[in-house]
């Protein structure tokens, strides 16, 4: 098992689990903010919500 693959606080920017590709974080089920490393992946996102 390794420790570096759990999740690190929310002060620090960007994604907090290094291997992931996405996150999406909820905040009191009034909102959420998403994450990606990958600007393709970001902008196929993007593109299908302004749809």
């Amino acid at each position: 098992m390794s420790f570096d693959e759990y999740p690190r606080t929310e002060e620090e920017e960007g994604m907090q689990i290094p291997k992931s590709i996405i996150e999406i974080r909820a905040f009191d089920f009034s909102y959420f903010e998403v994450y990606c490393n990958d600007e393709k992946f970001i902008k196929l996102i993007l593109d299908y919500i302004k749809k």
